[in-house]
């Protein structure tokens, strides 16, 4: 890292990293994605060679999209932080691929000993117009939106838990934790059940009530739809 980028990190308790590099053209996107990859590592290295306590890395749920197909073909209801991260895709590749090197850094065999703290955010979708691509000809594409919806005030305070709390060893003492990042919504399909118990989350939004009149309305011509095909 330059010497103004690495000035940022001296006397810092804590860093999230939220950045990212992307392709300009689709045949460049895997070259993109390992940037991206080696940005996160040297994000690790430096919090480490500048004595940072915790590293909270902006993650994403695509890291185990894949999953979503299993979901709307009914052999699946929840996708868990501690399930083997899963994608079809470039950039969910690249964000399970630097979650990794988060965990080798917590465990300390890759510094010397010293443990860094890190805490992986799968964010969802921290949109408001999601919900404006649905239509009443495609219910899965609302479900999904509605599941993956994170409001602004809950991405807050998700990510100043993920840094305040004091504890967050796994069972096995390493400081590693992968929370998904998303309302408590009525469609969820990515658990909250650890972020609720390791960092005292709880969400104050859901989709189901934020877009309940836009809901109706894709309902209701979703029936009149399906009137007219009997």
């Amino acid at each position: 890292m330059t010497g103004q980028v690495v000035g940022d990190f001296q006397s810092a308790d804590a860093a999230v990293h939220c950045g990212f590099t992307q392709a300009e053209r689709p045949e460049d996107r895997y070259w993109a994605e390992v940037d991206n990859v080696d940005m996160a590592h040297n994000v690790y290295q430096t919090c480490v060679e500048e004595d940072v306590r915790r590293v909270v890395v902006i993650s994403s749920n695509h890291a185990a999209d894949y999953y979503e197909q299993l979901i709307w073909t009914d052999r699946m209801e929840f996708v868990t932080p501690d399930m083997l991260p899963l994608s079809d895709n470039y950039y969910g590749w690249a964000k399970a691929a630097y979650e990794l090197p988060g965990f080798a850094f917590a465990t300390g065999g890759v510094n010397g000993g010293r443990k860094l703290e890190v805490v992986q955010l799968r964010i969802g979708g921290p949109q408001e117009i999601d919900i404006d691509a649905c239509g009443p000809d495609d219910l899965k594409k609302m479900h999904r939106a509605l599941g993956a919806y994170l409001s602004v005030r809950n991405q807050v305070q998700l990510t100043v838990k993920s840094i305040e709390t004091e504890h967050i060893e796994d069972e096995y003492g390493i400081p590693f934790q992968i929370f998904c990042g998303v309302s408590g919504n009525t469609h969820n399909f990515w658990s909250l059940v650890n972020a609720r118990r390791i960092i005292g989350y709880t969400p104050e939004d859901n989709s189901q009530i934020r877009f309940s009149d836009k809901i109706a309305k894709i309902m209701a011509v979703a029936q009149e739809m399906s009137s007219l095909d009997r």
